[in-house]
């Protein structure tokens, strides 16, 4: 189990566990986004009812809670409105964290994947104190592997784990990045986000 903040901000998003109350934002954004989604997230693929994302929501906060999976919602720190996903997930052999994410199709190229994932590599390396951070993507997922570059992550000369590019099940690529990293160009740039607990209260960040 590691130790997460509930509330991570940037200089455009606030980064927390879904609430129910986002439940039909989130149905509206994967509805939206759906041939976007779909590709490589089979789970967008079937439309659900807002009641079925609340029921959804509810067990990734039980899951937050026990340490199990860290699903965080993507929100415009400017107007509250729910831009994407991502969150933090536990990895094993070696133990480590995973960044995942999605994005509106609507709200693509502005940069909130880049910026949410380098405040997710802070939190996951100074905060978490996790031995290296990943992302890890079908190999067509260009979009992914932008991402990952322009973090300064390096691709492991590994093999990855099974994922999906429409109805086929692929070798991912997996890009890490370590302490070093957060005190290199480009992700000591981005700095370490604000953090808060469950409660609303600012968090320090661990002594380095």
């Amino acid at each position: 189990m590691w130790t997460m903040p509930y509330r991570i901000e940037t200089e455009r998003l606030v980064l927390r566990p879904y609430a129910e109350s986002d439940a039909a934002a989130l149905n509206d954004l994967i509805d939206r986004s759906r041939e976007h989604l779909s590709r490589y997230l089979p789970w967008a693929r079937e439309p659900e009812t807002v009641e079925q994302r609340a029921e959804w929501i509810r067990r990734q906060r039980a899951e937050y809670d026990a340490g199990v999976e860290y699903t965080l919602g993507m929100f415009s720190r400017r107007d509250g409105r729910l831009v994407g996903g991502t969150g933090l997930h536990p990895r094993t052999e070696p133990p480590h964290l995973e960044i995942g994410f999605l994005v509106a199709v609507d709200e693509q190229g502005k940069g909130f994947v880049t910026e949410s994932s380098a405040a997710l590599s802070w939190i996951a390396l100074a905060f978490a104190r996790a031995p290296y951070v990943a992302i890890a993507h079908a190999p067509s997922n260009a979009a992914s592997a932008a991402v990952a570059r322009r973090l300064g992550f390096a691709e492991r000369v590994r093999d990855g784990i099974s994922c999906t590019d429409g109805d086929a099940a692929v070798t991912s690529r997996v890009w890490t990045a370590d302490k070093e990293s957060l005190t290199r160009e480009p992700l000591v740039t981005y700095g370490r986000p604000q953090i808060f607990d469950e409660m609303g209260a600012a968090l320090e960040w661990p002594a380095q």
